[in-house]
């Protein structure tokens, strides 16, 4: 794979990631209940992100190596079984979404005859 797209991949990923508001929202509240100032909490954010990168950083290598090493010993599985083992699912998934259609309906509250 071409290094500019795994590079810009990843720099997408990072972005999307850092607006999941479960990243930032506890953050801002705990600064505005303890009235912090933005330094303050520009330092402090600063200090949760380098391990929480570092780590994040470590799990990707390690499930990498253990994808890799797992792709050259069952290579049958990843090209074949995987893909239609995530497409049975996902017509599972289609198939219950229809047969449940009849559960999701909504009612009416508003009165006629007082109009």
């Amino acid at each position: 794979m071409d290094m500019i797209h795994v590079s810009f991949g990843a720099v997408f990923l990072s972005i999307v990631h850092a607006l999941m508001p479960d990243h930032w929202i506890p953050i801002v509240m705990i600064s505005r209940t303890e009235k912090r100032s933005r330094t303050e909490t520009s330092w402090i954010t600063a200090l949760i992100a380098i391990p929480h990168i570092i780590s994040t950083i470590l799990i990707g290598i390690l499930i990498g190596i253990i994808g890799y090493k797992i792709s050259s010993a069952h290579e049958f599985v990843m090209r074949v079984t995987a893909p239609l083992i995530l497409i049975v699912i996902g017509l599972i998934y289609v198939a219950l979404d229809f047969k449940d259609d009849s559960k999701h309906h909504h009612k009416d509250y508003i009165k006629t005859d007082s109009l």
